[in-house]
């Protein structure tokens, strides 16, 4: 009974913690990508956003207690909507002509 607990609680981790390095791999890159068109801008815009998240996230998991992987990438997950949400590439193109 033990082993079975103790294996899944291992494979969940090996599981949890890939998911993890994964969001924090996608995530500052799918955000600097909101923002820019060009490679060189997005490499550098997704060196900062990772970076910066990392650093504030673990600030917030050390001022709130909080464990410090699932906060930083809830910080990276809220950037990345903000991003989404003010980017460039959504602004709605209509092609009309307005004459007065």
């Amino acid at each position: 009974m033990w082993g079975c607990v103790g294996n899944g609680s291992r494979n969940s981790l090996k599981t949890v913690g890939a998911i993890l390095v994964f969001a924090m791999i996608l995530i500052p890159a799918s955000t600097a990508y909101q923002l820019t068109h060009s490679l060189r801008t997005l490499t550098l815009y997704s060196a900062f956003f990772g970076i910066t998240t990392s650093v504030v996230g673990v600030l917030i998991s050390a001022i709130w207690d909080v464990p410090s992987g699932p906060a930083i990438v809830l910080l990276a997950t809220a950037i990345f909507f903000a991003a989404v949400l003010f980017s460039p590439k959504r602004v709605r193109r209509t092609g009309v002509v307005h004459s007065h």
